[in-house]
């Protein structure tokens, strides 16, 4: 398994410089709002080499009683709630790129991250409580971190989904104690996009999970039973944050978005073997905790 944003090409294995790299050409546009609202999406994983020092136990004590409780002291105008989620199917510990936990961070607006003055940028990263002698946590742990805006948003209501595209209420709250992620390509979202901006509704629609039935030729995709609670397409804001060489630190990009990526809420998860519409794998996370204001949806 792979890192579980397929999406994106943000950083992976994050250095202590904040470095990213972003090398693609734009091909999909949308006008940005400048309070778009969306989620600051982090994975993460022990690396293999720090897993004889550092456990899930201790990481998890970092994450939940150290790091998050800065970032609400540190960004509290901009992140004051948290959930946290581990992969069901990969290991504890980083292997391959592999990075079983995810973080989501919900923004009112993205745009208050996406600039050099942000305090989330100032966060610790150093902590007594960390094993090893730098006490820096990019020591022990790789990360791959993204800004995602909010493009549509679906709601399964009895037998049909219903778009959504307003912001979520603050009272909404998570729909499901379990999340799939799935790519969606730009090809599929310009197409829809050429079509009419509604046809978005029905690209994400179709993005839900498929179970794949039978062998070699007798193959074949169908619906799963279990519908998503909740559906959310958003698209990969390409930042770079301070730190970064001032060639590679070009801020947003305010033409458009290069990547996109389906978030499906589940209460409970289909069965099967399971692919994206477009053959996309699927990375399927259980909740782990929430922290801060939990009214607050994505």
């Amino acid at each position: 398994m792979t890192a579980p944003v397929p999406a994106a090409n943000t950083t992976n294995q994050y250095s202590k410089s904040q470095s990213n790299k972003h090398t693609d050409t734009d091909t999909t546009t949308k006008e940005r709002s400048p309070s778009t609202p969306g989620i600051y999406l982090v994975n993460s994983g022990i690396r293999p080499s720090a897993k004889s020092i550092l456990s899930v136990d201790l990481f998890d004590k970092w994450y939940n009683e150290v790091h998050i409780p800065d970032i609400f002291v540190t960004s509290p105008r901009i992140i004051n709630t948290a959930y946290r989620f581990s992969s069901i199917s990969a290991p504890s510990s980083s292997t391959e790129g592999e990075l079983p936990y995810l973080a989501i961070y919900p923004l009112e607006s993205t745009s208050l991250l996406t600039h050099e003055k942000s305090p989330l940028w100032k966060v610790p990263l150093t902590s007594e409580v960390l094993p090893n002698e730098s006490k820096h946590i990019f020591d022990l742990v790789d990360f791959q971190m993204g800004i995602w805006e909010t493009v549509v948003q679906l709601r399964f209501e009895g037998r049909d989904f219903s778009a959504k595209l307003e912001p979520p209420p603050s009272n909404d709250g998570p729909a499901g104690k379990y999340i799939a992620l799935v790519g969606i390509s730009q090809d599929e979202v310009s197409e829809a996009q050429a079509r009419s901006g509604s046809d978005l509704e029905n690209l994400l629609q179709e993005s839900v999970l498929f179970e794949v039935e039978g062998e070699n030729e007798k193959r074949e995709r169908k619906r799963p039973e279990k519908k998503p609670k909740r559906s959310t397409l958003v698209g990969w804001v390409d930042y770079s944050p301070p730190g970064a060489p001032a060639a590679e630190r070009q801020g947003v990009k305010l033409s458009g978005y290069r990547r996109f990526l389906g978030i499906h809420e589940y209460d409970e998860l289909p069965t099967g073997n399971l692919f994206g519409s477009n053959g996309a794998e699927v990375y399927l996370f259980s909740a782990l905790t929430s922290f801060g204001d939990v009214r607050k949806a994505w």
